[in-house]
């Protein structure tokens, strides 16, 4: 039996998308960062799930960083909005936040490139469900640095699977 013409067609491939975000209220003066932490504030990652509650995964990570000063980091990503740390403070998530904690991507040392740093990290894989549609994410350096040039000077960009 053929389908009539009236029932809509449903595509279950997934959808590619990558999403770039800013980072926020990173310190441009008064003291540089420590060990494990915080990297300014809350980075959103709009329009990670196709609809409230869906489901995607992460295939690729990349970070820019125009200061050219950091180090390795992570970026804690929860399926929502969380109470992070104070930004240079250490890292500290509470028992309740971690219940919406969906993974870390790790980012070695990135490459110097004279003006800028830059690393990409293919084939992570990872799974999560949003609360929402939006993943957030946090970052935390792992070796200390100086202050940087601008709030805005980490770029992070993440390549979503949508499902």
């Amino acid at each position: 039996m053929a389908l009539s013409s009236s029932f809509p067609q449903v595509d279950p491939r997934p959808v590619a998308r990558r999403v770039l975000v800013n980072s926020v209220g990173l310190s441009t003066s008064g003291g540089g960062y420590t060990v494990n932490n915080q990297l300014g504030g809350e980075m959103v990652f709009t329009g990670a799930a196709r609809k409230n509650g869906g489901f995607g995964s992460i295939s690729t990570a990349t970070l820019i960083d125009d200061a050219n000063i950091i180090g390795a980091m992570d970026l804690y990503l929860f399926s929502q909005s969380v109470t992070p740390a104070a930004n240079r403070s250490a890292v500290s998530f509470s028992d309740s936040d971690m219940q919406y904690y969906v993974g870390t991507v790790s980012f070695p040392a990135p490459t110097n490139l004279v003006n800028n740093r830059a690393i990409s990290i293919p084939a992570l894989g990872l799974a999560y469900q949003c609360s929402a549609q939006n993943l957030y994410g946090y970052l935390v350096t792992l070796t200390s640095h100086t202050t940087f040039n601008s709030a805005t000077d980490i770029h992070i960009g993440l390549v979503f699977y949508l499902y």
